[in-house]
């Protein structure tokens, strides 16, 4: 007897090329379903009650927590399409014995180059003087920036992208460091506690994974420690470091910028009294061609291990 699995995404059937299809369809009763914006909790349980797997992607459900999974009495995998699954509460499947399948460096180059993009983007300014020049910011701003070579970058978090971050800030001539308590060696970089770094380093990128309703690294006592006049960056998840604190520390002169790869909420801004100061990219840094073709595949592979009984890319707590 074939598992029944429900696939939700933008584009349903069309996500996949017709063989990832058919290969799905071949070892169990599929359905997909396309839908663009966010599910509410009640339209995402019609369509996955009498679900064995299901299929997501971030942009279908923004949070699963225990009181929509306590929905589906069914369910027995759960195929995410998404690297971090701080979104998902993997303590509760892995208690009621539901396997979690996630997709595994399928956009580390796009998140590593758009890191430095971002970088870039506050180093020189170059968001500010589009705005400048599109007569959004009064003439007298200055466009001053600094350049990146010599400075020295504090890397949070050395998996897969924070690797790829220090390969490529190395080629402008930064000096590298980083703190990750699971990663102690790297060519390209030395290790210093996460305190010693936040005082010593001109730029911070946040590339740590999250655990599920995990507080944040860089809280406010945290981001009190960082050197005067530097820059953070977050191509990571925006729950990674206090907001609020963040805009205070921007406000009071203690950092000169922040540039992170989500929207912020509106309310937060509000009083910042610079120009340029915030920079936010709408969670684009994993969008690429290159990356969509590569997740899409990761996806498709492991819906149908899941559907075989023979899952892969299984998420282990800690990871």
């Amino acid at each position: 007897m074939s598992y029944k699995v429900t696939v939700i995404s933008a584009r349903g059937e069309d996500t996949f090329l017709p063989e990832q299809v058919n290969k799905i369809k071949a070892v169990s009763d599929a359905v997909f379903y396309a839908r663009m914006d966010p599910l509410t909790r009640d339209e995402l349980v019609q369509l996955t009650v009498d679900a064995d797997i299901v299929a997501i992607t971030r942009r279908s459900v923004k949070h699963l927590g225990p009181d929509t999974l306590s929905l589906l009495p069914k369910l027995k995998g759960l195929a995410v399409y998404s690297t971090g699954c701080e979104w998902v509460d993997h303590y509760y499947l892995a208690q009621k014995g539901i396997l979690l399948s996630y997709i595994k460096d399928y956009s580390t180059t796009s998140v590593a180059e758009h890191t430095m993009g971002l970088m870039l983007a506050m180093s020189r300014r170059i968001h500010l003087s589009s705005d400048k020049v599109r007569g959004l910011v009064p003439e007298y701003v200055s466009l001053c920036g600094w350049q990146l070579e010599g400075k020295k970058l504090g890397i949070i978090g050395m998996g897969n992208i924070g690797q790829r971050v220090a390969k490529l800030a190395s080629a402008f001539g930064m000096e590298i460091y980083y703190y990750d308590l699971k990663f102690k060696e790297a060519a390209n970089a030395a290790y210093l506690p996460l305190d010693e770094l936040l005082q010593s380093c001109d730029m911070i990128s946040l590339s740590a994974s999250r655990q599920y309703q995990e507080p944040p690294i860089l809280t406010a006592d945290k981001i009190r420690l960082i050197k005067p006049g530097a820059c953070l960056i977050n191509a990571g998840r925006p729950e990674l470091a206090d907001t609020g604190a963040i805009v205070a520390a921007i406000n009071e002169g203690r950092l000169v910028g922040y540039a992170v790869d989500e929207v912020l909420d509106k309310s937060l801004l509000e009083g910042i009294k610079d120009y340029g100061r915030i920079l936010q990219t709408g969670h684009s840094a994993w969008y690429s061609r290159e990356a969509i073709d590569k997740g899409t595949a990761g996806w498709a592979e492991n819906i149908y291990h899941l559907a075989i009984d023979k899952p892969i890319n299984i998420f282990k707590t800690g990871e």
